[in-house]
């Protein structure tokens, strides 16, 4: 079943955005020793992909040496911002989000289910490849970073 996408409801302050995906704060991590925050799967995807596997800041370029989360007080301002699920048009805390079950995306795999096995999408070769990476990435980030 695929991932619902969230749109922010309002207008978001600069230091509440992820300028990786240039939407609000999911997750958010921080980088450091430069302190640059991301949403925790925008930067660990990122790292992933990269080429030269080292790994850099977006924002400043600094070798990243460890992970961090931010501050209590950005950790709340991001989690209360208002998201609305791109699929169904429901509106919530971004903190509540996480656990949203959009009812458009389990009809769609209902009815998949139901359709039986059909030939599999174009896209669909490439999610082995972007399963091992988006595995590789989370070990980049610390357990206790991920665990947030």
């Amino acid at each position: 079943m695929s991932t619902p996408a969230f749109s922010n409801t309002t207008d978001v302050m600069p230091q509440l955005k992820c300028s990786i995906c240039l939407e609000s704060l999911r997750k958010p991590v921080c980088c450091m020793p430069c302190e640059h925050t991301f949403c925790r799967h925008c930067i660990t995807s990122l790292l992933a992909s990269s080429k030269t596997g080292q790994k850099q800041c977006p924002d400043c370029r600094g070798s990243i040496k460890a992970f961090a989360l931010p501050h209590a007080i950005i950790q709340r301002m991001a989690n209360a911002l208002e998201v609305e699920c791109d699929d169904c048009g429901a509106v919530m805390p971004c903190e509540d989000s996480y656990a949203h079950h959009c009812p458009v995306i389990v009809s769609r795999s209902r009815q998949h289910d139901q359709q039986g096995p059909t030939e599999a999408p174009a896209t669909a070769k490439v999610a082995p490849r972007a399963a091992a990476q988006t595995a590789e990435a989370a070990r980049a980030v610390p357990a206790e970073v991920a665990a947030h």
